[in-house]
């Protein structure tokens, strides 16, 4: 009977499938906080990026299912690509699992590219991208929240926190995180422009922090119970980082190591899947000449950006329509059909323009296709 017993236990262990191993996060999150960043007083805005990331990910992810590494940067000597590099090496990542870098601190840009500027030298985007590629991961996510402008002035086209673990991973981090496969990588502003964090004078209203970090986490706690794609998510953390940078800087700001002032911030998109195909309308409405008077619409192609403007009289994502003017873009007069094309062709991501219609002007957002 025993050896009978042991025949079938032998037999079931052959031909039981295996469980499926459920995908981990595997998150270096990097926080440039050294003497050499001269942050003065804007110091608490690099802390509190670093934890609003690690508790977006406590938030949302089973503990068990996340492998984090905290790299908060307080010595000069300490911080060298080198040592970001040796970190990274310690996640051992599957085929299965998702690889997640987020970096906060200063950044410019040189002729090799993108960079993180740190007291210990350059570690460049690309460089960064490739190893974590290396590491054959599902997903390799590259987030970052830096400057994106030229280092040499020339013209460029956690504190303890008490967070009950969720029983499994929401609906957004799986959607976003742990199904898709490729590589995600996003910065915090646009070639050319400066990372900001929130201004002095709202922080009365707000925590420190910056811009674009607050607004990627608020945008993941308010959707945790939701499936949207990385373009979803876009969508609106681009509106809101455009929105933050207008209220907090309405005059403009300095740009870092230049003399220009910069109006907008817009969120920099290099990869991600699903990935619009960067050729054809950017904005998915025909426009005609109207007598001088602007661009009047007169079609509307189904889901386009144009199905889903951010209306900042209403504060709600609506559909342009025929029948609207267009009579300004990114601050120009619109008189035609032309200068319409023209100001879609020079725009970042972020397009604002003003529509009069009989019941007056309206004032929208449009993030374009590419």
């Amino acid at each position: 009977m025993k050896s009978r017993l042991a025949i079938l236990i032998a037999f079931f262990l052959i031909v039981a499938p295996a469980v499926a191993k459920e995908p981990k996060i595997y998150a270096l999150v990097i926080g440039d906080a050294t003497p050499a960043a001269q942050w003065g007083k804007l110091l608490p805005n690099i802390t509190l990026d670093v934890l609003a990331m690690q508790v977006m990910l406590w938030e949302n992810l089973p503990v068990e299912r996340l492998e984090l590494i905290s790299m908060t940067l307080e010595e000069n000597e300490d911080a060298k690509p080198a040592n970001i590099l040796s970190a990274l090496a310690e996640l051992k990542p599957t085929e299965d699992d998702t690889l997640l870098v987020y970096y906060t601190g200063h950044g410019a840009v040189d002729d090799h590219g993108h960079y993180f500027a740190i007291a210990g030298g350059k570690l460049y985007r690309d460089e960064l991208k490739r190893e974590m590629q290396r590491r054959k991961p599902r997903l390799a996510i590259l987030i970052s929240d830096c400057c994106n402008v030229r280092s040499d002035g020339k013209s460029y086209m956690a504190p303890g926190m008490n967070i009950e673990s969720p029983r499994t991973a929401t609906p957004i981090i799986t959607a976003l995180f742990l199904e898709p496969r490729g590589v995600v990588d996003l910065n915090g502003c646009s070639p050319g422009e400066s990372a900001f964090f929130v201004p002095e004078a709202k922080l009365k209203q707000d925590l420190p922090g910056s811009i674009f970090t607050k607004a990627l986490a608020n945008y993941i706690r308010e959707h945790r119970k939701t499936r949207p794609t990385w373009n979803d998510l876009l969508l609106e953390v681009g509106t809101n980082v455009h929105l933050g940078f207008r209220t907090g800087y309405p005059q403009g700001a300095t740009i870092a190591k230049g003399i220009a002032v910069q109006h907008d911030q817009t969120v920099y998109a290099i990869e991600y899947p699903n990935m619009p195909e960067k050729q054809g309308p950017r904005t998915g409405v025909k426009v005609r000449d109207e007598n001088g008077r602007g661009a009047m619409i007169f079609a509307v192609d189904a889901d386009s950006p144009a199905t889903k403007v951010y209306d900042l009289t209403t504060k709600k994502y609506v559909s342009l329509r025929p029948g609207q003017r267009i009579v300004t873009a990114n601050g120009k007069p619109i008189t035609s059909a032309s200068d319409l094309s023209a100001a879609v062709r020079e725009s970042p991501q972020i397009l604002r323009f003003t529509i009069e219609e009989v019941r007056g002007k309206a004032e929208y957002l449009m993030r374009l296709r590419y």
